[in-house]
């Protein structure tokens, strides 16, 4: 990023990224975490924190797939036709929505995901959901019941297997599993 100003002075306290999509590249790596692995408009990630406010992609055709072993959090994300992500034990994937297309995939048996407010504008979230038409497998997955949760399965060849599902806190919240 070059900024120039009129009397060549540049104050920055904060460089902040614009809302959109950020790609995985796996162009070092498979760790989730180091943000060499992500591409906003073709520019390298230098922050992953970048990821909270964003729509995260997983495509097919890359060498390297991402492995999360940490805590992260991403507004949605979404795995494209022969594309994977695995969830390692004490990862933990937080997110509004999650999205798998028919060919990819979500190996988390030994990890977990949590749907939820992950973005800090404030607007409230209506609902929080999976959307599976491929392959999903979770240790655990849980749900913030500040909105409505949805586990959607969308083609009949879809998997969903779920060791263990929470919806933490109480009262009056909705958990809609649909096919």
């Amino acid at each position: 990023i070059t900024i120039r100003t009129p009397d060549g002075t540049m104050d920055l306290a904060k460089i902040r990224w614009i809302k959109g999509e950020v790609q995985w590249t796996g162009a070092k790596d498979k760790d989730f975490s180091n943000p060499e692995n992500w591409s906003q408009n073709e520019t390298p990630l230098t922050d992953i924190s970048a990821l909270k406010n964003n729509t995260v992609v997983i495509p097919s055709g890359r060498t390297n797939y991402p492995v999360l072993e940490t805590e992260i959090s991403v507004k949605e994300i979404r795995i494209q036709d022969n594309a994977s992500l695995k969830i390692e034990e004490g990862g933990l994937l937080l997110t509004e929505k999650l999205i798998i297309s028919e060919t990819g995939k979500v190996d988390g048996k030994n990890g977990a995901i949590k749907l939820c407010k992950v973005t800090t504008d404030s607007n409230q979230v209506e609902e929080v959901k999976l959307e599976n038409s491929g392959w999903f497998e979770v240790g655990k997955l849980s749900f913030e019941p500040s909105a409505k949760g949805i586990i959607f399965g969308t083609e009949n060849q879809a998997k969903t297997k779920i060791s263990e599902l929470v919806c933490e806190n109480q009262g009056g919240k909705t958990l809609e599993i649909k096919n």
